[in-house]
Formats: C-alpha cells, structure tokens, sequence
C-alpha cells in the first residue's frame, strides 16, 4: 500500500422497487366502510373478485359503496381492484421467480 491518494468518487446505485412493509401498510381511509372494502380488495388480490365481492363484504349497497369510493379515493371500485391486482403482479414479478405465464396462471 501506498501513501497515494485516491480522489473521491460517488457510486450510484439505481432502485428496482421499494418494498412495502406491514409497518408502512396503513390505509389512511376515514371512511370505515371504504376503508373496509379497500382491505378486502388488497386481502383479495390474487383471487378474481368483483365488485358485488367488495359491495358484500361491508354493509353498504353497491351503489353507495361506488358512490363512496369515487368521493374519497377519486375511483372505482373496479379499477381499485384492477391496480392491487396490478400491484400483487409487479410484486410477484420482482419478489418471485415466477415467470409472467405461471404468475398468470395463479391469479386466474
């Protein structure tokens, strides 16, 4: 070893993902029925649910759980399904060594 100096250089490291932790998954949803059917949509994820599946999972009616859904969370229920189902996916996709045809497969 020497005495030379070697200059200072950052090393860039680039994401793939950021991982969601129990800790970090808190729905901060007021609403209780919302709050109820977003959960059960997430818990759901990898089962084809539809949205009378989410209306019946709370006290609610269909038409005012999607009346609901679009005041607070600016969507339907529909397409809440449709983006934890795209999560569960992407999850998989960079957790698992799954290829997309067997992911496809297990989620029907």
């Amino acid at each position: 070893m020497s005495d030379e100096k070697i200059p200072y250089q950052d090393i860039i490291v680039q994401s793939t993902h950021v991982a969601q932790r129990l800790s970090t998954d808190i729905l901060a949803i007021e609403d209780p029925q919302v709050k109820k059917a977003a959960k059960f949509i997430k818990d759901n994820a990898t089962r084809a649910i539809s949205v009378r599946d989410v209306a019946e999972s709370t006290s609610l009616s269909r038409r005012e759980m999607e009346r609901r859904f679009q005041k607070l969370l600016g969507r339907t229920i529909y397409k809440q399904i449709r983006r934890a189902r795209a999560a569960q996916i992407s999850k998989m996709l960079t957790e698992t060594n799954l290829t997309i045809s067997k992911i496809a497969l297990s989620l029907g």
